[in-house]
C-alpha cells in the first residue's frame, strides 16, 4: 500500500500558522524580530477595535435613546465615534493578509525542504567495501 504523500509544504505551513494569528509564521520562518512586530502591532490594533468599537456602539446607543427621550443629551456624534474603531478593524484586516503573504513568499523564497516520508525511507545506507584478505 503506498504512503500518502506529503502536500503541506512548509510555505504552505508558515502561511496556516499566520493565517491563525500575524506573526506565528514569521517564528516558523525564523524571523524572530519581524514575528515580535506582527504579533505586538495586531494585538495593539484588536484592542484598538474592540475599545473604539464599544465607544462608538454607545455613542449610537445614546443617540437612539435621545430619540425616544429629549431629555437625554448626547453631545458626541456616533459616527466620529465610531471611525476610529474601524480604522483599527481595518489596520488589522491588512495586518493579518500581510503576514500570511509575507510568510508565504519567505518560506517560498528560502525553499526550506523537509524530508519528505517517502525519502527518508529510501535513503540507503552507505556499502562499506569488503575487509582485505589475510
Amino acid at each position: 500500500m503506498a504512503e500518502p504523500k506529503n502536500w503541506i509544504t512548509p510555505h504552505l505551513k508558515a502561511a496556516g500558522l499566520s493565517h491563525l494569528f500575524p506573526g506565528i509564521g514569521q517564528f516558523y520562518n525564523k524571523q524572530p524580530v519581524k514575528g515580535t512586530f506582527f504579533v505586538v502591532t495586531a494585538l495593539i490594533s484588536i484592542v484598538g477595535a474592540v475599545v473604539f468599537t464599544a465607544k462608538g456602539f454607545a455613542a449610537m446607543y445614546g443617540s437612539v435613546v435621545s430619540l425616544a427621550d429629549p431629555s437625554y443629551n448626547v453631545d458626541v456624534n456616533p459616527i466620529a465615534a465610531m471611525a476610529p474603531g474601524l480604522l483599527f478593524m481595518g489596520t488589522c484586516i491588512l495586518l493579518f493578509l500581510w503576514s500570511i503573504v509575507d510568510a508565504w513568499a519567505v518560506a517560498k523564497k528560502r525553499g526550506r525542504q523537509e524530508t519528505p516520508v517517502e525519502v527518508q525511507k529510501t535513503v540507503q545506507q552507505p556499502v562499506l567495501p569488503p575487509p582485505p584478505p589475510s
